[in-house]
């Protein structure tokens, strides 16, 4: 299975890797620079993004900021009816909702182990 990892750096297009650059808490960064699991909603917010960054940001993020940002996109994509008929589709709207869930769940028992 690829990740996003995986993606060539230059994606066949030149320029990409410099058009990977964010602007971040006044400054600007490329997105290699940035720690892992570092960025959270908040920073999400302050952060300006190309379409080769935002490919490149979910490693980015906290668990919760990466699960927020996965409904809020889901949230945004549109049904093509039941039954599904792709694996687009299917993952798109059954995979990832009961992934979504079911991380929220052992997000939410880590929690109350930690008390």
């Amino acid at each position: 299975m690829k990740t996003i990892s995986d993606i060539p750096q230059n994606n066949n297009i030149q320029g990409s890797y410099d058009m990977e650059y964010v602007s971040f808490k006044g400054g600007r960064t490329h997105i290699s620079n940035m720690e892992d699991r570092s960025l959270t909603t908040d920073d999400l917010k302050g952060v300006a993004l190309t379409t080769y960054a935002r490919m490149k940001i979910p490693p980015k993020m906290t668990d919760k900021a990466l699960l927020q940002t996965a409904e809020r996109y889901l949230s945004q994509c549109s049904d093509s009816g039941y039954p599904y008929v792709t694996y687009n589709d299917a993952l798109v709207h059954t995979i990832v909702p009961e992934l979504i869930h079911r991380l929220k769940e052992v997000s939410q028992h880590e929690v109350k182990a930690q008390r």
